[in-house]
């Protein structure tokens, strides 16, 4: 499937597609060590890999909840 028709497919069903965009972040020590004791255990491979699952798990709930009216 093309990616013209998959972007159509999810329009169609009321969706929205994602862009990549680059994000900056500034976390604190705290957060990094959240960060690499995720990794630790397994979760991910690295902060990027994590960091980027945990956006789009964030953009397709609240997108998702968006869309279906609701507050997030």
């Amino acid at each position: 499937m093309s990616l013209a028709s998959h972007d159509a497919r999810l329009k169609n069903a009321g969706m929205t597609t994602m862009t990549e965009s680059t994000v900056r972040l500034r976390l604190n020590q705290q957060q990094l060590e959240l960060i690499d004791n995720s990794i630790e255990a397994g979760e991910s491979g690295n902060r990027e890999e994590l960091i980027r699952r945990a956006l789009r798990e964030f953009a397709a709930t609240h997108l998702s909840a968006a869309a279906n009216g609701k507050k997030s």
